[in-house]
């Protein structure tokens, strides 16, 4: 939608500009008027798309080859009746797709995080970093959802990182994440495999987790 909108103030913009080239007066009002929701709206655009950048460029250092993220535009959320975050489509012959899809509420709270100062993320902010990372597993071509979310768990403190976290602040999020959201989440995505020098301990034995 606010793709459309600008587009419909920059030609809105256009006309005015037009109609003061043709006429030789100054259309102030118009003018200001036009700038004034024109200029918010680009700006709120460019945030939105830096910060999809940023998550594709995770996306792709996570699992070289994919393309990257794309968040899901808020008309979308009108006809959206999921409570997915995300997801990654598979063919029929099992592959994932290059792109990972976040939802509008994802993308939301990852991007009010990544422009943050990242010292007192909410629960939906640290969910929202943990999603990346989870997707991007499903992207390496994992399917089942406990083992991707627990190899996600393993490397969401990475992904903070590399969206501009201090080490101590990815770490503090990463420990968030196991402790308040990990035990909340639906059966299918935790498995008593994923812990400590368990099977899905992807570093056994360094004495760190997740």
């Amino acid at each position: 939608m606010r793709v459309l909108l600008l587009f419909a103030l920059v030609g809105l913009l256009a006309f005015v500009l037009a109609r003061w080239a043709v006429t030789r007066r100054p259309h102030w009002i118009s003018l200001t008027l036009v700038l004034l929701v024109l200029l918010p709206t680009a700006w709120f655009e460019l945030r939105w798309r830096a910060a999809e950048n940023a998550f594709s460029a995770v996306t792709r250092m996570l699992v070289p080859g994919a393309e990257g993220a794309a968040c899901q535009r808020m008309l979308a959320t009108w006809t959206y009746g999921g409570l997915e975050w995300g997801h990654v489509q598979f063919d029929a012959a099992g592959r994932p797709e290059a792109v990972a899809w976040l939802s509008y509420d994802a993308c939301r709270h990852l991007r009010d995080w990544y422009f943050s100062d990242k010292s007192a993320p909410t629960l939906d902010q640290v969910r929202a970093v943990e999603i990346l990372a989870h997707e991007a597993e499903h992207l390496r071509g994992q399917r089942s959802e406990a083992v991707a979310e627990c190899d996600a768990l393993q490397r969401t403190e990475e992904a903070a990182t590399a969206l501009g976290a201090t080490p101590e602040q990815a770490r503090a999020l990463v420990l968030t994440y196991w402790r308040v959201i990990y035990p909340r989440l639906w059966s299918e995505y935790r498995t008593g495999d994923c812990r400590e020098d368990g099977p899905l301990d992807r570093t056994p034995g360094d004495g760190v987790w997740p």
